[in-house]
């Protein structure tokens, strides 16, 4: 290849990544694991492990929660991802896991159940 050629592919490539997004956007970021002890207090902290894939230029946010009862706790693993025209992102794609703490208020009943982005993912027994 010429060099002038890769002198031009480089350029092109540079300019692209210099391209300023007009905002963040909020998305759903895709799970691929959960895990939750098999029991658990009442009204004692519950850990929620929660696996994740990230990459490219989506970021973690947190969790939401969508629902909080007695009987279940639904939530929403966030990111954010640049949003306008000429974003351009990585290829790089990898995984992260994060925790997210129930407090335990109200105090549970069982089974409890955990759902993360609208998919159950168990029940825990509660004591």
């Amino acid at each position: 290849m010429k060099p002038w050629t890769l002198l031009g592919l480089a350029t092109l490539a540079l300019t692209a990544c210099q391209s300023t997004p007009h905002g963040t956007e909020t998305v759903e970021l895709t799970v691929t694991r959960v895990v939750v002890p098999q029991h658990v207090g009442a009204s004692d902290d519950l850990p929620v492990v929660i696996t994740v894939t990230l990459g490219g230029c989506q970021t973690f946010k947190g969790f939401a929660v969508q629902e909080r009862t007695a009987s279940t706790l639904k939530l929403l693993a966030q990111g954010t991802s640049p949003s306008g025209k000429n974003v351009v992102c990585p290829a790089i794609i990898g995984s992260a896991e994060k925790t997210y703490i129930d407090p335990g208020s109200p105090a549970r009943t069982s089974p409890f159940e955990v759902f993360v982005n609208g998919q159950s993912y168990g029940s825990v027994g509660v004591e």
